[in-house]
């Protein structure tokens, strides 16, 4: 089980890179604060955040927050948390430490729900559309997606407004064609890009209208 950890919001933010937001943990507990022996140090000369501020841990098969008796408090989904009152923890969650934020990026749902099964991925279709795919294997591989199209809004930002939108498009058609025919995965990809309006909605880029 896999947690992520991505800094939205920090006094120096601006300052950090994609990899200094991200922070991740296949093991528990994890503690955050502004000590440096803390799972997350949070770097903090103001010392809003305490030195020892929450810890996150798994409980009866289920992720919890709990705050250690901060000096400043820890707002989850901006709600205060009772001090060393576990909390339970989902994915899209914001946790605010003083003047840090953090949002949960990727919790494995199966142990936030309690469910201790393993993933059989040779299960049916009829039987995964039953499950609410609790299950689904592509999860985490389309959050990493995600994070690339940030990326590349990031880029396209930076470019050129004359030249961005041709360029960006020169890529993407150079990279499919560069794909077998035959991958379906590529093509249902594309596919859904056309039909949400993703590059738009989620870039900002402009796509043509037939």
């Amino acid at each position: 089980m896999t947690l992520r950890f991505f800094l939205v919001d920090a006094p120096d933010i601006r300052e950090r890179s994609e990899a200094d937001k991200l922070f991740e943990f296949a093991e528990f507990p994890v503690s955050v604060g502004r000590g440096a022996n803390n799972g997350i140090s949070l770097t903090d000369p103001t010392r809003t955040v305490s030195r020892n501020h929450i810890t996150i841990y798994q409980k009866e098969g289920r992720v919890v927050i709990e705050d250690l008796e901060s000096k400043n408090f820890t707002y989850l989904n901006n709600d205060r948390l009772a001090p060393l009152k576990p909390s339970a923890l989902r994915e899209g969650d914001m946790i605010q430490c003083g003047d840090f934020t953090l949002r949960v990026d990727v919790l494995d749902t199966r142990v936030l729900e309690g469910k201790q099964t393993v993933i059989d991925y040779t299960t049916s279709d009829t039987e995964l559309l039953y499950e609410g795919f609790d299950n689904n294997p592509f999860d985490d591989i389309v959050l990493e997606l995600i994070e690339t199209l940030e990326q590349l809004n990031t880029i396209y930002n930076q470019v050129t407004p004359a030249l961005r939108e041709a360029m960006l498009a020169e890529s993407i058609t150079k990279t499919v064609e560069s794909v077998e025919d035959s991958n379906e995965v590529v093509q249902l990809i594309a596919d859904s890009i056309s039909k949400t309006g993703l590059l738009e909605k989620e870039l900002g880029i402009p796509t043509s209208k037939e």
